[in-house]
């Protein structure tokens, strides 16, 4: 697993491309991706792989994740305050237990009470 602060994932993603397409990271969390809901997965898609998104309305930020699908995992809702950019995912491998990944991101003039709240 791996996590970048990316800035803008448009402007980036051919990179991302060659670093998955080295088969050694089974998941890669994204920050800043600055994807909004009208950008369409096809463009920032990676070939084997699932994308999962949080998006807003406002510019900047926005998280992400990029799951290989051979990853078997589910979305957890049950912990994600709508007032957060946070994906929370329940790795499931065979064999062993299911852990939990998260990423998020905290815009810089954001009320830091609200990252208290989670």
């Amino acid at each position: 697993m791996s996590f970048l602060n990316i800035n803008g994932l448009s402007t980036h993603i051919d990179d991302l491309r060659i670093v998955m397409s080295l088969k050694t990271l089974d998941i890669f969390a994204v920050n800043e991706t600055k994807l909004c809901s009208s950008t369409f997965d096809e463009w920032n898609n990676i070939k084997g792989c699932q994308v999962v998104r949080k998006d807003r309305k406002k510019a900047g930020g926005r998280v992400c994740f990029y799951v290989r699908n051979s990853i078997s995992f589910k979305l957890r809702k049950d912990f994600v305050n709508n007032n957060l950019e946070l994906i929370l995912l329940e790795i499931k491998k065979p064999n062993s237990r299911s852990f939990l990944v998260v990423t998020w991101y905290r815009p810089p003039k954001s009320d830091k009470k609200t990252f208290l709240r989670v």
